[in-house]
């Protein structure tokens, strides 16, 4: 981190604070900034405002090398990177970025290396993720929620053949819903790899816990049928 996370650390463009926001993003944000106040330095609501704009950067860009990249430059130095060198590819982008930039990037992979043993969904591209991580890892790409349904919902990790009409009944939550909370849930739970991150509305959180045994019960059931049925339809274009 280029302030050493110190709340008074400003950079030579004016950035400033822990997450070393500019004045004008850091407004954006919902930070106070003007003569007498200065939340750029307050460390919980600038670690909140940076974690925002991160969600948002990812939102425009796609990938999470594109992100961090955009954090230290801006999104239109990226953008015209992206257009001069024909490609979305932090890699094959990175000369038509500034020096200062795609350094930036590069401590940020070296630092999750350094602290985690590994890299992660975080130091890859886009294409790279998608190539690499199994199915189980890429569903919370897809996940098209508001602000106010992230902050009201709660997560709970589930393996097993759990099935989501199965559990879009019991917590009375129309399909279309809770495959916006939980996309390609099926797909993951039918895998070999069968774990995922479960969000829901936390009202409907409860109750999917309260039914839990009885939701897993019937899922299983239902797969069951729809593994029958998938044979048969097999069978009958085979006999064809």
């Amino acid at each position: 981190m280029e302030s050493n996370l110190k709340s008074s650390a400003v950079s030579r463009v004016g950035a400033k604070g822990p997450w070393q926001l500019m004045p004008q993003t850091a407004r954006e944000l919902g930070l106070k900034v003007n003569h007498s106040v200065d939340e750029r330095k307050n460390y919980t609501k600038s670690t909140r405002a940076a974690a925002l704009y991160l969600r948002d950067l990812y939102k425009e860009l796609g990938d999470w090398l594109l992100v961090i990249a955009a954090y230290n430059t801006g999104t239109v130095k990226v953008n015209q990177a992206m257009r001069r060198s024909g490609s979305r590819n932090f890699w094959d982008l990175q000369y038509y970025l500034p020096a200062e930039s795609r350094n930036h990037v590069k401590k940020f992979i070296g630092t999750q290396y350094t602290f985690e043993g590994q890299g992660s969904v975080t130091t890859l591209t886009r294409q790279e993720a998608t190539q690499q991580l199994p199915g189980s890892a890429m569903y919370v790409f897809y996940r098209k929620l508001s602000e106010d349904e992230l902050n009201s919902a709660r997560t709970v990790a589930v393996t097993g053949k759990y099935h989501s009409s199965v559990i879009a009944r019991y917590t009375l939550l129309d399909i279309a819903t809770f495959n916006r909370y939980n996309p390609d849930f099926d797909k993951v739970m039918a895998s070999n790899n069968n774990s995922y991150e479960l969000k829901l509305p936390a009202d409907k959180m409860d109750l999917f816990v309260a039914n839990k045994y009885e939701i897993l019960n019937e899922s299983v059931q239902v797969m069951g049928t729809e593994s029958i049925d998938n044979r048969a339809v097999i069978g009958q274009v085979a006999a064809k």
